[in-house]
């Protein structure tokens, strides 16, 4: 048998579709976060439904298609085509990079660096502490470019794997572009 189907409330009549789930991520303290085409939500395990979750910073009714929680315990969201960094004790948002990254994907390093790529083959490194952005132009040796990154895993090693949707998996080195 399968477990039961858990959907957000169609309340306004709209359908299922703004209910679809793109994300979820459990915090430390045993939350259950939802990432929904009609915004943030918890799953609330007694009541076994999803939960709006309202912040205000973030734009209403906007895909959540990403979500990881730092080890300060700050959310980083793709929302939209945008990279947000969540308080979800305060219920407070910052918009990262705006104007400047429309990232298709983002990833938390153990080094609490914040990667994000775009669509264009473009890597970005924010630096949370500092709230400094840097780009990194990936083009593997040999190859004339390499683009729509929509995927990040940080390796053993330190080293990213960016995956392409077009170009396949290339290996970036954080570590030979400190300064």
């Amino acid at each position: 048998d399968l477990a039961p189907l858990f959907q957000l409330a169609d309340e306004d009549g709209f359908g299922s579709y703004y209910g679809r789930v793109k994300s979820m991520v459990q915090s430390a303290d045993g939350t259950i976060w939802v990432g929904t085409r009609r915004g943030l939500c918890i799953f609330d395990i007694r009541q076994e439904r999803l939960l709006p979750f309202h912040v205000q910073q973030l734009p209403a009714w906007t895909s959540v298609s990403f979500m990881q929680f730092d080890n300060d315990g700050h959310m980083w969201a793709l929302v939209g085509n945008q990279a947000y960094m969540i308080d979800v004790q305060e219920k407070k948002a910052m918009l990262v990079g705006e104007g400047q990254v429309y990232p298709s994907c983002m990833m938390v390093a153990r080094d609490g660096m914040v990667w994000m790529g775009d669509g264009e083959g473009r890597l970005f490194r924010y630096d949370a502490r500092n709230r400094r952005l840097r780009s990194y132009k990936v083009c593997p040796e040999g190859v004339e470019r390499f683009s729509g990154i929509v995927s990040i895993t940080e390796m053993g090693t330190g080293e990213l794997a960016l995956v392409s949707g077009d170009d396949g998996v290339c290996l970036f080195s954080p570590e030979a572009f400190r300064s």
